[in-house]
């Protein structure tokens, strides 16, 4: 069935759209067809859309291709330059364990994007991967230092920090927190829930 699609497919005579593409497309996953075959078949069609290839940067990350994947993600980043993107290069860089790379990266992203709160979390993150503890701290210490006069963001600072397993960091941005607001704001709850998650580590 399938090879009769990709015949069907390339041998069509009329154009084919962007919508017809993405059936394609999902139909060769559907029948589990190799990606780089299914590039090769996407490159008769031509012309496939961002959404097509993000769908194989997405299906290589389920493959656990990492390296491919990042590739991918990173030029999306480069070209579209959403977030989005760079999330999933992060993290397929943090799959490959290239922590150098990484570093540089992050700190790049969060000169240029300091409103996006997640970049200097996971650096603080690839530093304790990378058993990079003084750099961890000294991220940590300015984090912590400059956090926003915001509760709502103080609150994301510190579920970003559970996320990544980082709960005695996450416990002093709550504790921190709950100095801040004069008691318009408290994170208690959160600072119980961060209990919880130790004690089913």
């Amino acid at each position: 069935i399938r090879d009769k699609l990709v015949t069907g497919v390339q041998t069509c005579a009329l154009p084919i759209y962007a919508e017809q593409k993405s059936y394609f497309l999902m139909q060769c996953f559907a029948y589990q067809q190799p990606v780089e075959k299914m590039l090769q078949e996407l490159e008769a069609v031509k012309n496939y859309t961002k959404a097509d290839i993000q769908r194989i940067a997405n299906q290589y990350l389920k493959n656990q291709e990492y390296d491919k994947a990042k590739t991918i993600y990173q030029q999306l980043y480069e070209k579209s330059k959403q977030t989005y993107y760079f999330q999933q290069y992060v993290d397929c860089c943090i799959q490959l364990k290239q922590y150098s790379e990484l570093e540089k990266e992050l700190k790049s992203f969060s000169k240029s994007h300091p409103e996006y709160q997640k970049s200097a979390i996971d650096l603080i993150y690839v530093y304790t991967l990378d058993n990079k503890a003084d750099k961890a701290e000294k991220q940590f210490n300015e984090t912590l230092k400059n956090l926003p006069e915001n509760a709502s963001l103080v609150r994301n600072i510190g579920y970003l920090l559970q996320s990544r397993s980082l709960y005695d960091m996450a416990m002093s941005v709550f504790e921190k927190g709950n100095t801040m607001f004069g008691g318009k704001a408290t994170f208690y709850m959160e600072q119980a829930n961060i209990e919880q998650s130790r004690a089913n580590y």
